[in-house]
């Protein structure tokens, strides 16, 4: 394909091949800003073509090495171009003159780009600089850092930003005039980059590689005074797109669309055709419709079946479950009432048992002191009696006395010991027996409280189960109530179409008897059109003829108009002549 190229037109619909041009080796276009030409490359020729009349208009010559670039400039009358060759050249596009020339054999341009004014040139050379020319003078040199190698160059169009595509797939991007540290890298391709564009109001930036992809960045400003902070590129893609708080720009709209009438035949045509598709679709929907109702009308009965299946359900076991409960708190109050009898029996037994050991110790007790009591009067009596006895006697008698008392005095000491620790036995079993009695009572009231909480549980979770169905139920009867509404508003609609179709059948019978009168009409035009051209060949027939008989007629009119011819000059010289003598003779006559 590098021996043509085309030119489409753009239309609302579609691209119109134009125009297809044929030349070799073609290496770059450029179209002019006014878009009335295309300047072509191949190897070291510039070739011109219009794109109006689509002819060759001139051929710009100079170069030796093979041209890089070229650029329009000052309304596209002026073309400048670079190459390898160390050479840029500024042709005027109407004479095909070079107008200037700059000429630098050490290095090869690679790219370069131009002022509005054509004034200014920045170019980049094989050496990993940027020359700056004015009209044909260097003005400044500036070498690319990091010993980048430079393959493509844009200007803004505000001619503040400078845009240099590098070999590696980096943009720099440079701020007028050049400072140090003016510039940020922007990371694009992983190849290198051939072209770089920007758009008319300087917002996006087009960049083009080897890798044949083309990435679109969008530019904005920030208030900041730093380069690397100023100016902010994102890569515009479905992913990744920046929000600015900018207002929107108003896009042009057209007045007039040209449109010609095979474009009108041709839409009528497409208009008709998406036509009998949408009927296809509504036919289609329609069915489509229908199964689909069947089936959820059928989904719903045995749905709806379900649930009341399963509420059913739930509701018996609900009731069962209040039962089971009712059965365990009659339970659990008549095991408490047994637990609370045992232990008031209990209670009452010990308290008896308590009672009983009381009162035989009280009566031991009394029974000792009634018998001290007969001792001592014993004594008392056998000391009256014994008064007048021998005082040895009396003594040894005190002495049993008192050791009898000593001896029933620790006897009785003894049994009230044993009666004491009978007593905090009895006391600590009768504890006992209230703690074991306690413990099994706050057992049992445990455990009866936790199946009260798990049944309570039960009940909720049932209860929130029974409304979520509730609600469920519900939802489904309004969902049905919608169902049916739509179900009204898409057969209303099936009818609207019904409708809408007869009349369309109606208008395609209209248009069909129309079309028969058409061909009708065509028959009897093709009949005229095929006498008409019968008399045609009739007529051509008799104009060979003519024209034979005319150019016979010329052959012999030719020498009769050349005698003519020779009369005609024979005439003018003698009224020469004639003149001359007239003259001579008013001379003669003034003179006498």
């Amino acid at each position: 394909m590098n021996n043509r190229f085309q030119l489409y037109l753009i239309t609302n619909y579609e691209l119109r091949l134009v125009h297809q041009y044929e030349t070799r080796n073609i290496r770059d276009l450029e179209m002019s800003q006014s878009g009335h030409f295309i300047a072509v490359i191949t190897n070291n020729l510039i070739k011109i073509y219009s794109t109006i009349h689509f002819n060759l208009i001139s051929q710009l010559r100079g170069h030796v090495g093979k041209i890089k670039q070229i650029i329009w400039c000052k309304n596209d009358s002026i073309l400048i171009s670079c190459g390898t060759d160390g050479m840029i050249y500024m042709f005027n596009i109407f004479t095909g003159m070079r107008e200037n020339e700059i000429i630098t054999k050490q290095f090869r341009y690679i790219g370069i780009t131009v002022t509005n004014d054509c004034n200014r040139i920045y170019a980049i050379t094989s050496d990993s600089t940027i020359k700056i020319f004015h009209h044909t003078n260097l003005e400044q040199e500036w070498s690319i850092e990091n010993n980048f190698l430079p393959s493509a160059i844009c200007l803004s169009k505000s001619e503040r930003l400078l845009y240099v595509g590098m070999t590696h797939g980096i943009i720099r991007i440079y701020t007028i005039p050049f400072t140090n540290d003016s510039y940020i890298d922007l990371p694009a391709h992983c190849s290198s980059i051939r072209r770089l564009l920007v758009s008319y109001d300087d917002e996006y930036l087009v960049s083009i590689a080897e890798s044949a992809y083309l990435l679109l960045f969008k530019q904005t400003r920030n208030n900041l005074n730093s380069v690397s902070s100023q100016y902010q590129f994102s890569q515009l893609s479905l992913k990744n797109f920046e929000i600015i708080n900018e207002p929107k720009p108003i896009q042009p709209m057209f007045e007039y669309i040209l449109v010609t009438k095979s474009e009108f035949d041709e839409q009528k045509r497409k208009i008709q055709e998406i036509q009998a598709r949408i009927n296809e679709f509504e036919t289609e929907n329609n069915l489509k419709l229908r199964s689909k109702h069947i089936s959820f009308t059928n989904n719903l009965n045995t749905y709806s079946n379900k649930f009341q299946t399963t509420m059913k359900q739930l509701i018996s076991t609900y009731e069962q479950l209040k039962a089971e409960i009712a059965n365990n708190n009659d339970q659990f109050s008549q095991q408490t009432n047994d637990v609370e009898e045992k232990y008031d029996a209990l209670q009452n037994h010990a308290e008896v048992i308590y009672e009983n050991k009381m009162i035989e110790i009280l009566s031991h007790i009394q029974n000792s002191q009634v018998e001290l009591e007969k001792i001592q009067i014993e004594y008392k009596n056998k000391q009256i009696d014994f008064n007048d006895k021998e005082h040895i006697d009396l003594n040894e008698i005190i002495d049993k006395v008192n050791l009898t008392l000593q001896s029933k005095w620790q006897s009785a000491v003894h049994d009230y010991e044993i009666i004491q620790e009978k007593e905090y036995e009895i006391n600590e079993y009768i504890r006992q027996m209230e703690i074991d009695i306690d413990d099994e009572i706050q057992n049992v009231k445990t455990n009866y409280e936790n199946e009260l909480k798990f049944l309570n549980e039960y009940v909720k979770r049932l209860t929130i189960n029974v409304s979520t169905h509730r609600k469920r139920y519900n939802g489904i009867i309004a969902r049905m109530e919608t169902r049916d509404v739509e179900r009204n508003d898409i057969e209303n609609e099936v009818k609207e179409l019904y409708n809408r179709q007869s009349e369309l059948i109606q208008k395609l019978d209209h248009f069909h008897f129309i079309i028969k009168k058409k061909e009708d009409r065509i028959g009897v035009h093709d009949i005229k059109i095929h006498r008409l051209q019968q008399h045609i060949l009739h007529v051509e027939k008799r104009k060979y003829v003519l024209d034979y008989k005319t150019k016979s007629l010329l052959e012999r009119i030719e020498p009769m108009d050349q005698e003519i011819k020779g009369l005609k000059t024979n005439n003018q010289n003698i009224e020469q002549q004639l003149t001359i003598l007239k003259q001579q003779q008013n001379n003669l006559i003034r003179r006498e």
